[in-house]
């Protein structure tokens, strides 16, 4: 191994995945892009084989990564997890490097590093990262070194946690079921990825003053993240803003739980 990790997981590659990559390697015109499209094919398709051993949910249909149209724009490694809404970066790892370039994709949960061996019968699975803001820097791709992820055991840990958040996001929702004062809330819900809300209401827990966080979680429930959008909340009524307030506050405070345990 030529990485600082002391743990990896090796995974084979199945007769099915070289097939493919081999097919959509074959569908572009230049040799980098080819071994590009080759190898993000094949991590994507041995992270998917190590995710349903852990029996997470994955769509290799929903993947960019899948989409020959895709490989052709912009080629990249994801896999589509559906009950986060969100994708999972697959990074090849060629023999010989001991870092990656992180592509600042939207919608990214983490990256697992993926290593290849000069034989093409397996690789192994080598680290995971989660993804934070501060990966990146005016939103450009980031080379992190191998030593700085995560055992890629962790990454069910992860994505565990992910699930208890969402639990307490729906159940506390559910509450407000029939509240109109909820609607602008369930609009943005169905246009932006629950994870990224969450991600936001913790950098507030995180970041902000205790008196700020109720009028700061208000807005990120209400899509009111931009500031060019916030006069229309003029006209709001002061109850219902107060009450979308101590909906944000009780909601940190529950996801803080889960938060201050890891």
């Amino acid at each position: 191994m030529t990485n600082n990790l002391k743990h990896s997981i090796p995974v084979p590659l199945f007769n099915e995945a070289l097939t493919t990559a081999k097919k959509f390697a074959a569908q572009q015109e230049t040799p980098e892009k080819r071994e590009r499209v080759f190898l993000n094919t094949l991590a994507v398709a041995a992270v998917n084989t190590y995710l349903t051993w852990g029996e997470i949910e994955t769509d290799l249909d929903q993947s960019y990564s899948y989409h020959p149209l895709h490989h052709i724009l912009f080629p990249m490694g994801d896999l589509y997890l559906p009950k986060f809404a969100a994708r999972l970066e697959c990074c090849p790892v060629k023999p010989g490097e001991n870092q990656i370039t992180l592509p600042p994709n939207g919608g990214i949960i983490g990256y697992v590093a993926v290593q290849f061996q000069k034989r093409l019968d397996e690789v192994h699975l080598i680290g995971f990262l989660p993804f934070t803001e501060e990966l990146f820097t005016e939103n450009a791709p980031q080379e992190i070194p191998l030593s700085e992820f995560q055992s890629v055991e962790s990454l069910f840990d992860h994505f565990f946690r992910k699930e208890e958040e969402l639990i307490i996001l729906e159940e506390m929702l559910a509450e407000k079921e029939n509240d109109p004062v909820f609607e602008r809330v369930r609009t943005n819900l169905a246009n932006m990825s629950t994870l990224e809300i969450i991600a936001q209401l913790e950098r507030i827990y995180r970041q902000e003053e205790d008196y700020l966080r109720g009028e700061s979680g208000a807005k990120v429930l209400e899509g009111f993240g931009q500031e060019m959008l916030m006069f229309n909340r003029e006209d709001d009524d002061d109850d219902a803003q107060m009450e979308l307030q101590d909906f944000a506050v009780e909601l940190i405070e529950k996801l803080a739980e889960i938060w201050e345990e890891n």
